[in-house]
């Protein structure tokens, strides 16, 4: 009786904070991109985060190389990996990456004004 293995290998690339355009100041973004592994054939991609390295879950499937975060917390440090995933199952996850969803900066200050004595 055969067995086949499929084999993923996958490399989380990079990690952009972003500001995506038509949303509101102090909303950012954080995208991440990869690799797609050069055996299995994959279908689809789980995108797994987490507030601590190695307590990453699931928060989104993507069918391209790349997906963008538009979920976090400002201040919050995040965790990332992915996983590939065919009909014969699902990869071991990517290295792993973070991020700091970044916040909001102090609104302008207004009506200053000067008096000379």
């Amino acid at each position: 009786m055969k067995k086949w293995i499929s084999v993923f290998c996958l490399s989380l690339l990079a990690i952009v904070v972003v500001l995506v355009p038509g949303r509101s100041q102090g909303t950012h973004d954080i995208a991440l991109t990869w690799t797609a592994p050069v055996t299995g054939s994959p279908t689809s991609y789980n995108v797994k985060r987490g507030v601590a390295s190695g307590a990453e879950v699931k928060i989104a499937s993507a069918t391209t190389t790349s997906f963008i975060d538009t979920t976090g917390v400002a201040g919050t440090k995040y965790f990332y990996v992915v996983t590939a995933v065919n009909s014969f199952g699902e990869s071991v996850v990517s290295n792993e990456v973070s991020a700091i969803f970044l916040g909001d900066s102090p609104g302008q200050p207004t009506g200053l004004g000067a008096v000379a004595k």
